[in-house]
């Protein structure tokens, strides 16, 4: 029956009166409405979920001013069990896979006027929402910080800076300021009005993981939200003293995740942005091409990798992003393609 109960709540946009707690599922929800609400998505990651909720709950924002939602991405581990160990956390299953719908449901079920995301990978200072609590106290509309990196194993020494955004690490290297249109926050470490998100229509479905393949690695909901919200002047705030750290997996520092990884950066880019349309004919000669010319690249990717330089797998995921921007950019012309992805 609690699983019943579960299932159902994730269809109800705004949860109002159901709590997780060590007793289970039922108790009603406490009447005082918190200051803001931090939304963690989780998909089969028990293993990191718990230093991530032990980081919230730690922190040093009195309790009743924050609430705590776990959004159960369709996980097949033992997330649910996991949040049961803690008070007051609410718990959402969400059968259907997707990290931005996950987002979204998060924001729609929060009663915080402002909703800060943490990865279910990442562990926030004890400091980070009264950080952040203070940074919306200014004005803005949406603020984040630096993601500092928790390597699993040691960095690989053919890493190069440019490419460490593909693992959500971020440090603009600067005081506090209002990003320009050149700058973005992480999906790691970001805090919304919740009224902006509204506004905006929230996350694109389309974009961000699916979860239930590993090999479509799409990306760029949370810097499309950004962007809205910059063409509405709605500022965005980057404050270093906001804090997280976040797991690098061992299993992304491969040359060949980097590849495919930007690939996919291509076909997010694409499906982000507005084309002329084109003929169902062009569409496919173009993906064709773009197909050919990805497994002709991949072909030779191992002899070219036999280079150490960084700027020898630098220049690899530039041009893996190109093909995916031709893949992505036909994709989003035409529905068959699109749902391949």
């Amino acid at each position: 029956m609690q699983d019943r109960i579960a299932i159902l709540i994730a269809f109800n946009f705004r949860v109002q009166s159901i709590y997780l707690t060590p007793n289970g599922l039922g108790r009603e929800m406490r009447s005082d409405t918190p200051a803001i609400s931090v939304v963690v998505s989780t998909c089969n990651r028990e293993k990191y979920l718990d230093g991530a909720l032990r980081s919230v709950v730690g922190q040093s924002l009195r309790r009743d001013k924050f609430e705590v939602i776990v959004i159960d991405s369709s996980s097949t581990d033992h997330a649910r069990t996991l949040c049961e160990h803690y008070e007051e956390i609410i718990y959402i299953y969400e059968p259907r896979a997707g990290l931005s719908r996950a987002r979204n449901i998060g924001w729609r079920s929060a009663r915080g006027e402002f909703v800060a995301y943490l990865d279910d990978d990442a562990v926030a200072s004890n400091n980070w929402l009264e950080l952040i609590l203070k940074a919306f106290s200014l004005g803005s509309s949406c603020v984040g910080g630096r993601v500092l990196p928790l390597w699993e194993t040691d960095r690989p020494v053919w890493l190069p800076d440019s490419l460490l955004w593909f693992l959500s690490i971020l440090d603009w290297n600067k005081p506090r300021h209002v990003l320009n249109e050149r700058e973005y926050l992480t999906g790691a470490n970001i805090a919304f009005r919740r009224d902006v998100l509204e506004m905006v229509g929230g996350f694109r479905e389309d974009l961000g993981r699916a979860y239930v393949s590993g090999s479509r690695l799409l990306g760029g909901e949370e810097i499309d939200v950004q962007d809205k919200l910059a063409s509405r002047g709605q500022e965005r705030v980057y404050d270093p003293d906001i804090v997280v750290s976040h797991v690098i997996l061992a299993q992304r520092l491969r040359k060949d995740w980097f590849v495919k990884r930007s690939f996919w950066q291509g076909v997010s880019d694409a499906l982000s942005e507005d084309h002329p349309s084109l003929s169902v004919q062009a569409t496919k000669t173009l993906q064709a091409s773009a197909g050919m010319t990805l497994r002709t690249f991949t072909k030779f990717f191992p002899g070219l990798l036999s280079f150490k330089a960084q700027t020898r797998l630098k220049a690899m995921c530039d041009q893996a992003a190109r093909i995916g921007y031709v893949y992505g950019m036909c994709s989003g012309h035409n529905s068959i393609f699109r749902r391949r992805l």
